[in-house]
């Protein structure tokens, strides 16, 4: 793959096909251009926060548990334009991991995931000490009945079905951190 050129993100979507690379020859060109990739969100990501410290903004800890790839992105990088600091993991499995990696002050948690149902999750939280009260956002997009009356059972959380609009996002989000 031939040398990436920095850019400045002005439109989510621009960056996305800015960063797009030419067809892809073999599985490591594959692998190097998904690494390239999520430093490239990284470094954003850490960008962003430097800004935001040196404005003496508090930024807040999101992690954001979703396993779908386009959602998670697309979600990451609306939350990190609007100040949040983001950080994701893809299923059940890894999500506790990434709570204790983050601390987050909110967490954004699918229902239906890998290694684990959203609920899953959200016990385990619950059955800590450190994050017991630790709002969470439930997001899905499973009509299946019953999941909202389930999900209002746990303290300091919301229920939001996909698709959603980033206002109700992020209302839900200072619902609950404020």
């Amino acid at each position: 793959m031939g040398q990436l050129t920095p850019i400045i993100v002005i439109n989510t979507r621009i960056a996305i096909r800015a960063f797009k690379p030419a067809p892809l020859a073999s599985n490591e060109t594959v692998n190097s251009y998904q690494q390239d990739r999520q430093y490239f969100y990284q470094t954003l990501s850490e960008l962003a926060r430097l800004f935001n410290k040196h404005n003496n903004k508090t930024m807040q800890n999101v992690l954001l548990i979703e396993d779908d790839k386009k959602i998670s992105l697309a979600l990451s990088l609306r939350l990190q334009s609007m100040g949040y600091w983001v950080d994701s993991a893809a299923d059940a499995v890894y999500a506790m991991n990434a709570v204790v990696r983050c601390d987050p002050e909110i967490i954004l948690l699918d229902i239906n995931l890998p290694g684990g149902n959203g609920f899953v999750v959200a016990d385990r939280l619950r059955a800590s000490d450190k994050h017991c009260t630790t709002p969470i956002i439930f997001i899905t997009a499973s009509k299946e009945p019953g999941l909202k009356s389930k999900a209002e059972e746990y303290d300091n959380c919301r229920y939001i079905e996909k698709p959603f609009e980033a206002a109700q996002l992020v209302e839900a989000i200072d619902q609950l951190c404020h």
